[in-house]
């Protein structure tokens, strides 16, 4: 409903803002050098490729725990997709890959399973 669309608002705002303020190393350095710099090794192997590719990476969406179970992180991820269609996101916590495949997400690559941590890269679109 209105508030459930509400708390999306805010929270793409505050994302955007996140994005806006966070300044980059140089005025020369891209906002796709930047966010490399910042990612892991399964990220950093197959990072250029999705940005090539018109992907962008999804780095934080997070919830309230209080607010969790009610829709908003779907309704949230289903509005980024609908304004970004092509994206690309990292998780440790495996047991996510349950919340984001029904949301379309499919799983790309993943670090062999006797590296630590465990991580899996998922895209849509």
């Amino acid at each position: 409903g209105a508030a459930a669309g509400a708390a999306v608002g805010a929270s793409l705002l505050l994302l955007l803002r996140v994005l806006l303020l966070r300044p980059l190393k140089s005025p020369s350095t891209t906002l796709r050098d930047t966010c490399l710099s910042r990612l892991g090794p399964l990220e950093g192997i197959h990072g250029p490729a999705l940005f090539g590719n018109g992907h962008l990476y999804l780095g934080f969406v997070w919830v309230v725990p209080t607010q969790r179970s009610l829709g908003l992180g779907a309704l949230l991820l289903n509005h980024i997709h609908s304004v970004v269609p092509k994206l690309w996101l990292n998780i440790e916590d495996l047991s996510l890959k349950d919340f984001y495949t029904p949301l379309g997400y499919v799983e790309y690559a993943h670090t062999p399973t006797h590296q630590w941590p465990i991580e899996k890269l998922f895209i849509i679109g």
